[in-house]
């Protein structure tokens, strides 16, 4: 009996290890399109998604940048720009056209 239950531990132990080779396999190829990527960026959820730094220190959230201007009168939207660039500056500008900004005060 004792040699039966080692046999079935050792088979468990060989089911663990070619599933860590398996996931390193997936985690070399992870990394080759990682280093072709521009950004050197991949999310596995969206491709068009990046990562993007958070008030926190050392964290962050894979996601987009979106910036939106409001008209202060009537606290509508008028323009917004999302963007999967994590920084703003160079951002496209949010004052819109005139006429979708309204009267000028």
């Amino acid at each position: 009996m004792i040699r039966a239950r080692d046999r079935g531990a050792s088979e468990h132990l060989k089911e663990k290890v070619e599933t860590v080779k398996a996931q390193m396999r997936r985690l070399k190829q992870l990394g080759k399109q990682m280093a072709k990527a521009p950004d050197e960026q991949i999310s596995l959820t969206d491709p068009d998604a990046r990562s993007m730094a958070t008030s926190a220190r050392g964290s962050g959230v894979v996601g987009y940048n979106v910036q939106t201007a409001v008209d202060a009168k009537h606290h509508l939207v008028v323009t917004h720009e999302v963007t999967n660039q994590g920084t703003d500056p160079g951002t496209a500008r949010l004052d819109g056209p005139a006429d979708s900004r309204g009267p000028r005060h």
